[in-house]
């Protein structure tokens, strides 16, 4: 069981996460978030769509399509 201390140590932890210095650690994704920003008109895609772009990729004649 975990102790109040425990739990605490933990809340604090959560609260001093900063997704900037995250981003930082990674330059692909600091470069991929950069040309979002840059872009405003640049197409959005929903993980859905995303998906579905990779499979017609992969299987361009629809055959062994997933069901969704």
């Amino acid at each position: 069981m975990n102790s109040m201390s425990e739990q605490a140590g933990r809340m604090n932890h959560a609260s001093d996460f900063d997704p900037s210095k995250e981003i930082e650690e990674y330059p692909d994704l600091k470069a991929s978030l950069t040309r979002y920003l840059d872009n405003l008109e640049m197409k959005r895609y929903s993980g859905k769509e995303l998906k579905s772009k990779r499979n017609e990729k992969r299987n361009p004649s629809g055959q062994n399509k997933e069901i969704m």
